[in-house]
């Protein structure tokens, strides 16, 4: 018998920006339940990015995470004893959640400085279009591209 099939829970937005991707940037940004933390080192991160840039931050980092998105994955699929890396589309919503996951990935990556600081650097070199981030999204988009003969497997 199969599950029941989950509805999606809605995220409230925060406070101070009124956006829901803010609230799950901070829950991204979070670690060991530390909500505090990751709130102040985001919002110091906007209005950081405020300050450089002399736009709203909130659309400084909207941007950012829109060259950061990933439009395909792999995902491996077990066919007949071998396994496939099979592009597959991803929906908008959750390419901005893996750009997210990636941004804070590549500044945790970075030692020495802090979180803010690292985050800053990460979305100043995307909207420079270099950096880590967005090589790991041509990386999978040229990985998608080469195994485009087992997209028949979806």
């Amino acid at each position: 018998m199969r599950k029941k099939i989950q509805s999606k829970r809605k995220i409230t937005p925060d406070p101070v920006y009124n956006s829901v991707l803010v609230n799950k940037f901070i829950n991204f940004v979070m670690k060991d339940g530390k909500k505090s933390f990751a709130k102040g080192a985001v919002y110091s991160l906007l209005t950081k990015l405020e300050e450089e840039h002399k736009k709203p931050g909130i659309e400084v980092f909207e941007e950012a995470l829109d060259k950061a998105r990933p439009t395909v994955v792999l995902k491996a699929r077990r066919v007949g004893g071998s396994n496939f890396q099979v592009p597959m589309a991803v929906e908008k919503e959750k390419g901005v959640y893996i750009a997210m996951r990636w941004i804070i990935q590549t500044a945790r990556n970075r030692k020495g400085a802090p979180i803010v600081e690292d985050l800053l650097k990460e979305v100043n070199d995307i909207l420079a279009g270099q950096g880590d981030v967005l090589k790991k999204k041509d990386d999978t988009h040229r990985m998608a591209e080469a195994n485009r003969a087992f997209s028949h497997f979806r």
